[in-house]
């Protein structure tokens, strides 16, 4: 059995970790299905259009 360095090291063994709480987001984001922002994709939508859906007379 491997002995600990110190009685420190022996005394952790037995504390639980203390969790780390993640902060939540103030506002929560609506993904869509392929994990980008509602609002990001819808803008993106309509640049894309807007260079690529041009009428060319």
């Amino acid at each position: 059995m491997e002995q600990p360095d110190s009685f420190y090291d022996w005394e952790q063994n037995f504390k639980k970790k203390a969790k780390v709480k993640k902060p939540e987001p103030r506002e929560a984001r609506i993904l869509n299905s392929i994990d980008l922002p509602h609002n990001f994709f819808k803008r993106y939508l309509e640049l894309w259009k807007s260079e690529n859906m041009k009428n060319e007379r």
